[in-house]
């Protein structure tokens, strides 16, 4: 139909027999538009055998244009055209004839009557913001918003919009006026009005009683001293601060003090000479170490003392599976599990994966702590001495290793010997004595097999070939290309 290619997809009748018959209505449709003269421009009428024959393509919105839709209409057009106008034309005029002109109010806020420069307008569409208005506007005996709430069923038919700031002045005075009616029922606002008769009785009990209060307990007695005298009070009314204030107003001997920080914390109130000497008893029980106390430390100082002075095996150049428990003194890794986690089961996380983790990182640390326990303990203190020294037969796994892996990862000679001074790793010195005693190995071992192999090949296993990079630096001054060397049997 229109001989154009374009993105939109084509549709072929012919290529299902059941679909042939779609051609036929395609040639009856193009003959009847041609017979009213009002085919599309570019639109040739075609037989429907020879469209068949072609395998005819066609748009779909070149279709529409064309279909028995289309032709109805023109054919109602032209039947309008030759009828006989009446006498009398028919009164119907359209909206756009018409010379009227609308004048639409700006919205304005239904409790304020005003438009707030600045503030944005809010519509009341929910069920929940009509019923507000009209419990908080009979409250508030607000009789010009009841008016309008009373014209319309709801504030939704009403078109009501509001400012968020009137809405809450008048949620805020709908809450007071609830307040101010309680309050004639039960004392619920007795900040203004406590009564200072129970207070004082209160303050008498706490200096006589030499007790620590805590407030809360305060406000509990003092409503239970009001219900006594047939003045019920509810505790959730009694204002804390104020409470608390008149309080120490009425017994000057009284103070107050807090138990913790932040939002749980609680407050104390007390006489001044009970307060003394519950700050005395509580520092006693934080720092205060007793005889017995300091005499235990003493005697479990030493005897772990006697297990850390044991000598090492010496290390023989590569680290066993358990090396990390395997140097330390049972009675000492003990001591530290239970310092850094308490009295713990070994077995009570069993049923939580990463609880069960978690507790084997804490014991790893504890051997690692045990070991640099090891590794700094002297037997003897030596006067005038300004260095301090390790003597290899106290030398362990873990604080080896630090120096190693330092020294490997880019030869830090600063920060190993930070690492020495804080008795966390070996010294360089000891870290060069170990790589030669390395290199000397690796060469006895290259002389006796009478071939250079990787030093980590194992032995009694049959290699049938090994691939290795010469020069793992390139940037060195001594290599220049990278090479590739390949051992076979």
């Amino acid at each position: 139909m229109c001989q154009k290619e374009n993105d939109e997809s084509v549709r072929c009748p012919a290529q299902q027999e059941r679909f042939h018959s779609a051609y036929d209505i395609l040639e009856k449709d193009l003959r009847d538009l041609e017979h009213l003269n009002a085919l599309p421009k570019g639109v040739m009428v075609l037989d429907s055998k020879t469209m068949l024959a072609m395998k005819a393509v066609y748009h779909k919105s070149c279709r529409t244009v064309c279909n028995n839709s289309m032709v109805k209409r023109h054919e109602l057009k032209l039947k309008r055209k030759s009828e006989v106008p009446t006498e009398f034309p028919s009164p119907k005029k359209t909206r756009s004839k018409v010379n009227a002109t609308f004048s639409r109010m700006e919205p304005e806020c239904i409790i304020c009557n005003t438009i707030i420069e600045g503030e944005a307008l809010h519509k009341a569409s929910t069920d929940a913001v009509d019923q507000k208005f009209k419990m908080w506007a009979s409250k508030t005996r607000n009789t010009q918003l009841l008016a309008k709430l009373a014209s319309a069923s709801d504030v939704h038919a009403m078109d009501a919009f509001y400012h968020r700031c009137c809405y809450v002045s008048l949620e805020n005075a709908a809450r007071s006026i609830d307040r101010a009616s309680t309050s004639s029922k039960c004392e619920t606002r007795p900040n203004s009005t406590l009564n200072s008769l129970a207070i004082a009785q209160l303050a008498a009990y706490i200096v006589e009683s030499k007790l620590v209060c805590p407030l809360n307990e305060l406000k509990e007695l003092y409503c239970s001293k009001m219900r006594d005298i047939g003045k019920p009070v509810n505790v959730n009314s009694i204002h804390s601060t104020r409470f608390k204030e008149k309080l120490l107003l009425i017994e000057p001997e009284l103070v107050e003090s807090s138990r913790g920080q932040g939002r749980g914390h609680s407050i104390m109130i007390c006489s001044r000479e009970t307060a003394g000497a519950a700050i005395e008893a509580e520092l006693e029980n934080q720092y205060y170490v007793g005889d017995e106390d300091a005499r235990m430390i003493i005697q479990t100082s030493l005897f772990l003392r006697k297990h850390i002075l044991q000598d090492q095996n010496p290390f023989d150049g590569h680290f066993q599976s358990d090396c990390l428990k395997s140097p330390v003194p049972e009675a000492l890794l003990i001591f530290m599990n239970v310092l850094l986690q308490g009295p713990v089961c070994m077995g009570q996380y069993d049923t939580n994966m990463e609880e069960a983790n978690l507790n084997r990182q804490r014991s790893k640390v504890a051997c690692a702590l045990s070991q640099l326990i090891v590794f700094n303990a002297a037997r003897r203190t030596r006067v005038g001495k300004q260095v301090m020294r390790h003597n290899k037969a106290h030398e362990t796994p873990f604080p080896l290793y630090i120096g190693l892996k330092l020294h490997v990862e880019g030869k830090f000679k600063r920060l190993m010997t930070v690492f020495e001074k804080l008795g966390l790793a070996i010294t360089y010195n000891r870290e060069r004595e170990v790589s030669k005693a390395f290199a000397i190995a690796a060469s006895a071992r290259i002389k006796s097999d009478g071939v250079v192999v990787p030093s980590n090949m194992r032995k009694s296993v049959f290699t049938t070939g090994d691939m290795d990079n010469i020069d793992q630096h390139k940037q060195s001054n001594l290599s220049r290309l990278s090479s590739m060397v390949l051992l076979s049997p």
